[in-house]
């Protein structure tokens, strides 16, 4: 019986064919070439949407209004003893065309300085004098804002009233209590949301909202001096937004005028002074005592004499020369409302 040769066993060559090297190559690179495409694709895009996303969040933001206070302390020692306290009280002219003067009987019915809030009663040291009042009523819903001025001794003894009414607040359980009794006894919550308050110091507002619907009640207490003022909204609930800033700031203007102007406030500033404050009166030919100085010129300015056809000139007073030292006068009163 034949016997079947084995096969030899088939030789490898250690040696890679340099075509099958090549190809491998290549595509070790395009692998390599297209991740590192990948990875700057992907860092590209996230530079891009980080960029964009910044642009898109940040364009808004800048341009909202976040309702930033522009409330102001004021000198309090400087107005001691130079409020006239008639005009510490919310006029008819500070208040919407509806509201009208309402009896007398309304506010000698409402007690604002000294009133119980929480169960608790605040009451003023050293009070000269009697109370100085006034109210108006809303034709239209019936609403009243009354206003009450308390003259103080001196003027640390407003500013204690303000800072122990403002405590009393603040420790009010909850913030909700009752009020009334019997059938009129109404639960009021306490709440502090108003933005557009005039004053950083010497100041506070709450809003008293009846839990189960009624009578809103906004009051706001602030010292000028030696004077407490107080005001006070009731009617239906959310009022006009400008109703009690408007009111406060027209006070504040009569009342503290070099203090509290109406122009651009800025948050927290105090007011400089009045003694040490001086102005250039301005004449024919110097420009207004708040434009930026001009620029003198090293000789002194000529001018050319008048022709016969231009208008003559409607005052006589000369023009000053460069030598001259402008004329200066005290430092004004800023314009009441």
């Amino acid at each position: 019986m034949a016997t079947k040769a084995p096969t030899p066993p088939r030789l490898r060559s250690k040696e890679t064919p340099p075509s099958r090297s090549r190809s491998r190559a290549a595509r070790r690179a395009r692998l390599l070439a297209g991740n590192a495409s990948r990875l700057v694709a992907l860092a590209a895009l996230v530079v891009g949407s980080g960029a964009a996303a910044g642009v898109a969040l940040g364009y808004p933001i800048r341009s909202l209004d976040l309702g930033g206070s522009d409330a102001i302390t004021l000198d309090q020692e400087a107005l001691a003893s130079t409020i006239d306290g008639e005009q510490a009280l919310v006029a008819q002219g500070d208040l919407p065309k509806s509201y009208v003067a309402a009896d007398a009987a309304v506010a000698a019915a409402v007690k604002l300085v000294g009133a119980e809030y929480c169960g608790d009663t605040v009451v003023p040291d050293a009070v000269v004098g009697e109370p100085l009042t006034s109210a108006f009523v809303d034709t239209t819903n019936s609403a009243f804002m009354i206003s009450e001025a308390v003259k103080v001794k001196q003027q640390r003894d407003a500013g204690k009233y303000i800072k122990e009414l403002t405590r009393s607040f603040d420790l009010c359980e909850g913030q909700r209590y009752y009020t009334g009794s019997g059938a009129d006894k109404v639960r009021l919550e306490i709440t502090n949301n108003r933005k557009d308050v005039p004053l950083e110091l010497d100041y506070l507002t709450r809003t008293l909202t009846p839990v189960d619907g009624g009578t809103t009640r906004i009051v706001s207490y602030f010292q000028v001096g030696n004077f407490i003022v107080a005001i006070q909204y009731a009617g239906p609930a959310n009022p006009t937004k400008t109703l009690m800033s408007k009111a406060e700031d027209e006070i504040l203007y009569r009342v503290a005028p070099e203090q509290f102007s109406k122009t651009a406030r800025v948050p927290g500033q105090k007011p400089v002074p009045s003694d040490t404050t001086t102005t250039t009166a301005p004449d024919l030919v110097q420009p207004s005592p708040t434009s930026s100085p001009p620029t003198l010129a090293t000789t002194p300015p000529t001018f050319e004499p008048p022709t016969t056809t231009r208008p003559k000139r409607p005052s006589t007073t000369k023009k000053a020369t460069a030598t001259t030292a402008p004329a200066t006068a005290p430092g004004s009163v800023p314009a009441g409302p």
